[in-house]
């Protein structure tokens, strides 16, 4: 979250002259009610998350769009490292045992980037977007997600994962940083 990912996908997609698959987070109907309240909402939200996500890859598999390079900021395989963080223990082993079984129907990425960050850095460009959604997320509540995004991302083994700065990155701006991560895909080599 803010690390950058739709811009960066948006323009390495340019440079590759690749197709976009992207996240449609506005549209989810208790995305407000969820940032209000995290415990609470955790379980609707990421079932409607999940099934919004399987539904926008399903329907871009049947279109054709996975004959060509994609690129995307929609990362099924991350609602797993939200869930870790969001989900009551009683709720996690159920979620995991659906996902898993979506995760089977759906293409597998051949690359994952990864925008490490510190949570200061994410919550500065949180605020600075504005988004009336995004005014109740709270330091803490980034931080975990953050945090179990980290964890998943050295352990995850679909796919290879490239780790980048997101700070340095973003300090280089976006046509050197789409560049850097150009080379990077290319490269395909875990960092």
């Amino acid at each position: 979250m803010a690390s950058g990912k739709t811009t960066l996908a948006r323009h390495l997609a340019e440079r590759l002259g690749a197709k976009t698959l992207m996240e449609q987070f506005a549209n989810h109907p208790l995305i407000d009610d969820f940032y209000k309240d995290p415990k609470l909402y955790a379980l609707q939200a990421e079932m409607i998350f999940t099934i919004m996500h399987y539904h926008d890859i399903m329907k871009a598999a049947r279109a054709g769009l996975f004959a060509n390079t994609v690129v995307s900021d929609l990362f099924f395989d991350g609602v797993e490292a939200y869930t870790g963080y969001t989900l009551e223990p009683a709720d996690k082993e159920p979620f995991i045992n659906m996902l898993k079984l979506l995760q089977e129907k759906t293409p597998v990425p051949n690359i994952v980037i990864f925008l490490e960050a510190e949570t200061g850095f994410l919550m500065e460009r949180v605020r600075g977007r504005g988004r009336e959604y995004e005014k109740s997320v709270t330091f803490e509540y980034l931080d975990g997600v953050n945090w179990a995004f980290k964890a998943f991302a050295k352990t995850y083994r679909r796919a290879p994962v490239i780790i980048m700065d997101a700070k340095r990155l973003y300090d280089m701006g976006v046509t050197r940083a789409a560049e850097e991560l150009k080379v990077a895909v290319k490269d395909g080599k875990r960092r």
